[in-house]
């Protein structure tokens, strides 16, 4: 296969020729383990630190009838799916060795039929444990949250700890459709996000062995997407990385108590269904606070979402912060806790920091986004990058900061 490079907005080959890349996501079951580890099967999520995912997305045995089907129907490009959970799930720096070979085995059968790949470190909602799919477990755990408590307090919506497994079918009820966005406003997901992209801006105190919160949860991170790098570097076929699917920006850039109910002139971000979280009510629900927040739907008459009512969210006052352990935000001067009652100290904590505004991706995704080139690029200089920005700023007129890393990729969603 020809080695790709990039003529001004084009893919090229070796004589300059443009080549059209026509791929498929390979595949969405790469987002859990193997066999046994898809949302169809009940789970407490106590095994983490022992699942494997050789297996997805497909064992060995069967990547001839699937290369070549693919093959056969005319696409030439892979976007391989792997996660951080898939590598690293014992624990930090603790990798699946025979995963990491399985997974090498896959992406060089990819070359045998002829795709062009590139690695996909996918995420949703963080993690599984926080009803998506991606980081490990541990990493809750690093930062002093206990994930059981979640579904409890209602920091995340879960599927195993909502679904009725024994009834079966669809259940509107308890597990709507589409309910995944919810997470991503939902306290489990901002804390960890706001942490992965922002601690050292907004919890500079926050060390975890010896190191600031966000190095040490990115550096895990790093060390991962290399285990990957370093074996797939000799196969010309594989292209480049992906860095996060559809990274979230949690809490970063916005006011304190501000929950998005009414679209207006003062942001371009559209008013969701769900509920309407201010991330001062996710700070609350967090260590075991109720809170009540305006539930939205859309409405067809007005052809708009609008509030449908509210909802009493950790009633049962369960605490996800594990005991000993202080809300980091509430430690670095968000907010604070006199006789029973939240006083908020800055309204604008997420959304300044040194005296200047936050722009969130220029302080929060390009850093980020220049490591793992950097990285990637230590290996093999030749790689692309991409990259994509939260879907919904994106459909609203987002672009990628200045500075960004040459030979990017614009991979957005949508």
């Amino acid at each position: 296969m020809t080695v790709l490079s990039i003529a001004g907005d084009r893919f090229v080959d070796a004589h300059g020729r443009m080549v059209l890349l026509r791929g498929v996501n390979l595949g969405g079951d790469s987002k859990v383990p193997y066999p046994s580890g898809g949302t169809n099967h009940p789970s407490d999520f106590r095994d983490h630190r022992t699942v494997s995912f050789i297996g997805r997305p497909f064992p060995l045995a069967e990547s001839d009838e699937h290369f070549s089907r693919l093959r056969d129907w005319g696409f030439n490009c892979l976007r391989l799916l792997t996660t951080w959970e898939a590598i690293e799930h014992a624990g930090p720096g603790v990798y699946d060795e025979p995963y990491l070979d399985y997974f090498a085995e896959i992406t060089r059968r990819a070359g045998d039929y002829g795709f062009y790949v590139f690695i996909d470190f996918h995420q949703d909602a963080w993690s599984r444990m926080s009803g998506g799919d991606g980081a490990p477990g541990w990493t809750f755990e690093a930062v002093g949250l206990d994930f059981r408590a979640f579904p409890e307090a209602g920091a995340a919506h879960v599927m195993q700890a909502t679904y009725d497994y024994a009834r079966g079918g669809i259940q509107h009820d308890r597990f709507p459709p589409m309910s995944w966005p919810n997470n991503l406003a939902m306290p489990a997901n901002t804390i960890m996000w706001t942490l992965f992209f922002a601690g050292q801006l907004f919890t500079p105190d926050f060390l975890i062995g010896g190191l600031n919160v966000e190095r040490y949860l990115q550096d895990h991170f790093l060390d991962a997407v290399r285990q990957v790098a370093m074996r797939v570097a000799p196969m010309e076929h594989v292209v480049g990385f992906q860095a996060l699917n559809e990274p979230s920006l949690g809490w970063i850039g916005r006011a304190l108590s501000y929950a998005h109910v009414v679209a207006g002139p003062h942001t371009t971000e559209p008013v969701r269904p769900g509920l309407a979280w201010s991330p001062l009510d996710g700070l609350l629900v967090s260590r075991g606070e109720t809170r009540t927040l305006a539930d939205l739907a859309f409405d067809p008459e007005k052809m708009a979402v609008t509030p449908h009512g509210i909802v009493a969210v950790n009633e049962g006052r369960v605490a996800i912060w594990r005991p000993g352990m202080r809300c980091p935000f509430e430690a670095a001067g968000a907010y604070r806790m006199g006789g029973g009652s939240p006083e908020v100290l800055r309204e604008d904590f997420f959304q300044r920091a040194g005296g200047r505004a936050v722009e969130p991706y220029r302080v929060a995704l390009l850093p980020f986004l220049s490591r793992v080139a950097e990285r990637v690029r230590a290996i093999r200089p030749g790689w692309f990058l991409f990259a994509e920005l939260d879907p919904f700023s994106a459909m609203t007129g987002a672009r990628f900061p200045p500075g960004m890393p040459p030979r990017t990729v614009n991979a957005s969603h949508w």
